[in-house]
């Protein structure tokens, strides 16, 4: 036996993990102020959350001229496999899928360039 706190508690093995952990659970079902303190020191500092860093305008312009690229190359090659009468109809699909996918991103990030009017 093994006093906690002035209470008797049956000694047990430390768990893997280090003593962070073993004294976590000790101080749920034994709270007392050295045992708080303990866990206290041994957890890791609460940082804060990092800021949000917008994309510059030269940056957003650049994704979307890739992305009006990977459109346009997606479009000529769905028009390819369109003509093809022996194409994979899942791929097609998948291909406009992507397409539409791209586009919506274009559009997102173009009313990013649009500065916000309230009326």
């Amino acid at each position: 036996m093994r006093s906690i706190c002035g209470r008797s508690q049956p000694t047990e093995r430390p768990v893997p993990g280090g003593w962070a952990r073993y004294t976590v659970g000790l101080a749920t079902h034994f709270p007392c102020p050295g045992v708080q303190r303990v866990r206290e020191s041994l957890l890791p500092p609460i940082l804060p959350p990092a800021p949000v860093i917008p994309p510059s305008i030269e940056a957003i312009r650049h994704r979307i001229a890739t992305f009006q690229e990977e459109h346009r190359d997606l479009d000529v090659a769905l028009s390819s496999l369109v003509r093809d009468s022996f194409a994979d109809q899942l791929t097609i699909l998948r291909l406009k899928k992507r397409k539409l996918q791209i586009k919506d991103e274009i559009v997102r990030l173009q009313m990013l360039l649009v500065p916000d009017i309230h009326a």
